[in-house]
């Protein structure tokens, strides 16, 4: 990503595409329900791991195209890193764009946030 990140897109634009997108709708198809929430998740994409830029340019990005792809009702979660991101409240933002109407605090630091001593 760092090195090719022109072959990155292209090979997350073809996993979406070509891959997870029909993968979904055959999920769906087979289980009888159209709008089966699906939930991905992926502990490798979160800070240290990638910078929050590369959290707005792959994670977010993609997780966007794939909910546009199959119509809808589509999530990921599993970013760990809170506080490994340096802009907690940035790294949170790109968290419920990936899972709207939610937010998965994953690292026991930031599960603190907001609780009296």
């Amino acid at each position: 990503m760092l090195m090719r990140p022109a072959f990155a897109h292209r090979l997350f634009e073809f996993l979406c595409d070509e891959v997870l997108a029909p993968h979904i709708e055959v999920m769906r198809e087979k289980a009888g329900i159209p709008d089966l929430l699906m939930d991905g998740r992926d502990a490798w994409a979160s800070p240290p791991m990638i910078s929050l830029d590369m959290m707005d340019e792959y994670v977010v990005k993609y997780t966007n195209r794939l909910r546009d792809k199959v119509g809808g009702n589509l999530i990921t979660r599993g970013n760990w890193g809170d506080a490994k991101s340096r802009d907690v409240e940035r790294f949170f933002a790109q968290k419920t764009k990936c899972s709207p109407g939610s937010l998965s605090v994953l690292d026991p630091i930031s599960m603190k946030l907001g609780r009296s001593a």
